[in-house]
């Protein structure tokens, strides 16, 4: 099962053209972890409203926010395979660290369209 929470959007009028190929990959590559969806599509203002990186590609509905707080370091790796797998570019964000500098837990984990897949 796949859930959406908080203010999720889907892109808009020719963007949905352009992002369809995407969520229908990132769908199926991640669809068997039951993945909670944080953010796809954002507008310029609520991207500037929560950060976003002035090119961000959650502007065009070609990156997408998994939520991962709470899942066993095992099924995260998986999921990343499986983004990678779907053709995916995907990095964990933010990520915390113990006093020696260890990666300790990854919040959620940002997946978008492969750089080199864009045009």
């Amino acid at each position: 099962m796949i859930r959406w929470a908080g203010d999720v959007r889907a892109p808009p009028g020719r963007l949905w053209l352009e992002a369809e190929s995407f969520i229908g990959r990132a769908l199926g590559a991640l669809e068997r972890f039951d993945p909670v969806f944080t953010s796809w599509y954002r507008p310029p203002e609520v991207n500037r409203a929560v950060g976003g990186q002035t090119l961000s590609l959650h502007q065009r509905g070609l990156a997408l926010d998994v939520r991962t707080r709470g899942r066993p370091a095992s099924q995260v790796r998986s999921m990343l395979a499986a983004a990678a797998a779907a053709g995916l570019w995907a990095q964990f964000e933010p990520e915390l660290r113990d006093t020696r500098g260890r990666v300790t837990r990854f919040e959620h984990l940002h997946l978008q369209v492969h750089p080199r897949a864009r045009r």
